[in-house]
């Protein structure tokens, strides 16, 4: 496999790209696999499709109706995000 040499934020830019195509592609996937019965028998895997049912509660809804529960339970998550911007080019480039 070829390094690629161009700067990490446009090599990031490529791979989120092809994992956004990705996406699209298995969202079509698993669409047919839900809709479709006998698509579900592969050659190496067999899909199963199950219905699951999850709860969730709205951390600022909690924290207005009831502030004592949400200061009790809640705990603060610190996550860090890599935002890629596209830079102005500039005709005197």
């Amino acid at each position: 496999m070829v390094e690629d040499q161009s700067p990490i934020p446009d090599q990031l830019v490529r791979v989120r790209g092809k994992i956004a195509l990705l996406q699209v592609q298995e969202k079509a996937l698993r669409d047919i696999l839900i809709s479709d019965p006998s698509a579900r028998m592969g050659g190496e895997y067999v899909a199963q499709v199950r219905d699951l049912a999850t709860y969730r509660v709205s951390g600022k809804t909690l924290r207005k109706a009831a502030p004592e529960v949400f200061a009790q339970f809640a705990t603060e998550t610190v996550v860090k995000q890599v935002w890629l911007i596209r830079k102005e080019v500039s005709d005197d480039a």
